[in-house]
């Protein structure tokens, strides 16, 4: 049967050679899977981030976050939530990490604004949970632009003001 193979070589002080063939098929297939899984993040419309749980330095952005915010991945690498969430300081982000940390809870899901680069906000809902990748904890952040959610509501509201109005 033909399989991927990888081959080394070993030459000895005798003159003889030796070769050592490995299948590698699993790797292979790992590796197709961790493109495969690469591609549907970069492509969701949602925003995925990866943010280390000391530093809070993202690890990880998305294109859906970039296309979102205005950013360019080289000036997301230096930043952190906190340069996207306007209304949290460092103190308060990191004790609404705790129940996390403290593995009290598995996922947290609030709704908070985000900050553009061109300095413009938009509402989000953000669901965050704590993961152990290659040894160190990291935040997996997915964000919900919740503008049209937000927009339907106030609509909803001013509809049933209107429709109390004219039961009155």
């Amino acid at each position: 049967s033909i399989f991927p193979s990888e081959i080394s070589t070993k030459m000895f002080t005798n003159g003889q050679l030796q070769a050592i063939v490995r299948d590698i098929t699993e790797r292979k297939r790992a590796e197709a899977e961790r493109a495969q899984l690469l591609k549907v993040l970069e492509s969701s419309l949602n925003e995925i981030y990866i943010f280390d749980a000391e530093t809070l330095r993202f690890q990880y952005v998305n294109q859906g976050a970039l296309r979102n915010l205005g950013y360019t991945r080289e000036a997301m690498s230096g930043m952190t939530p906190l340069n996207l969430k306007p209304e949290f300081d460092e103190v308060s982000f990191r004790n609404l990490l705790v129940p996390l940390l403290s593995r009290e809870r598995k996922q947290l899901i609030f709704q908070t604004v985000h900050r553009r680069a061109d300095a413009s906000f938009y509402p989000v809902e953000v669901h965050l949970q704590l993961v152990e990748r290659d040894g160190a904890q990291v935040f997996v952040a997915i964000i919900l632009d919740i503008t049209e959610r937000r927009q339907s509501e106030v609509a909803l509201k001013k509809l049933s003001s209107a429709v109390e109005q004219t039961a009155d």
